[in-house]
């Protein structure tokens, strides 16, 4: 299939990267340490990805994912980008998307570091990392940076125009690798914490309660959350969890000081990666 594509590459700056501890202690993990070049798309955005494959997370596995650094080229003033991560899929292509980050302002011709807003961590299994330009004028724009090699297939994905590619895919000179790097925080050690094996809201505590109380809920998988919050006669008053949540416990707090005394109801749904869902209510007692 003939792609009609226009990259642009302009080498930009020599880096010296190798997998590091930061001062705050953060470890960055990457696989190769080359240039940073520029790559754009023409009258399209695009989303571009790296698989952390599961020999090299080996070592971190259970230990939490805490920011995103990538690379950005030659992109418009006041741009933004979405940063995306996705589960184990095939060798072509990621599985289900499992984080996405709200859109986030990025410079240009510099690396970004973009933080993870949710608790995730590193599975025993391959992980991808991706980040789309979501914002930017038509015509031709270099959204970002990737180095000059060597070849690295698990560092060249690219969303374009509906479907997944390597970089070779679209023609035998493109041998470049995205410059995405993740950072894990390596003094998180769950690795043998027992994951529970059924999803389950607990009761809130305290109950009665005035105005605070926190609500436990604990899911068996990665799953889509809702936490809603109902006064007696079923209208919803307020939204405290509606977000991906990993495997495992989760606390909410809920502050009632806006509502007056009663009973109310909190309602837990989760939805996970294969469309199980699991839901659960229950009441709880406001005195003041």
């Amino acid at each position: 299939m003939k792609i009609n594509i226009f990259f642009s590459f302009v080498l930009l700056l020599a880096l010296n990267l190798h997998a590091q501890k930061l001062p705050n202690d953060l470890l960055e993990i990457h696989y190769d340490s080359e240039n940073a070049n520029s790559i754009g798309s023409a009258n399209t955005d695009i989303i571009i990805a790296v698989k952390f494959p599961q020999e090299l997370l080996a070592p971190y596995v259970g230990k939490a994912l805490t920011h995103i650094k990538v690379y950005i080229s030659n992109n418009p003033v006041g741009s933004s980008g979405v940063v995306k991560i996705f589960s184990a899929g095939s060798y072509f292509a990621p599985g289900d998307a499992i984080y996405s980050s709200s859109p986030v302002h990025v410079d240009s011709n510099s690396w970004n570091i973009i933080p993870i807003s949710e608790f995730l961590l590193i599975p025993p299994s391959d992980l991808w990392i991706g980040f789309e330009a979501t914002s930017g004028p038509s015509g031709s724009h270099s959204w970002a940076g990737c180095d000059s090699g060597p070849n690295d297939p698990d560092g060249q994905y690219i969303y374009f125009r509906g479907d997944w590619f390597q970089l070779t895919a679209l023609g035998a000179s493109f041998t470049y690798n995205w410059n995405l790097r993740a950072f894990i925080d390596p003094t998180t050690d769950i690795k043998n914490e027992i994951l529970p094996s059924i999803s389950k809201l607990e009761q809130n505590f305290p109950n009665p309660f005035n105005p605070n109380t926190t609500i436990n809920f604990s899911l068996a998988s990665g799953s889509w959350v809702t936490l809603k919050v109902y006064n007696i006669i079923g209208q919803e008053i307020s939204v405290l969890f509606n977000s991906r949540a990993s495997a495992g416990n989760h606390s909410v707090n809920f502050n009632a000081s806006s509502q007056p005394s009663g009973m109310y109801i909190y309602k837990l749904t989760a939805t996970g990666q294969d469309n199980k869902i699991f839901t659960s209510v229950r009441k709880m007692l406001l005195i003041k």
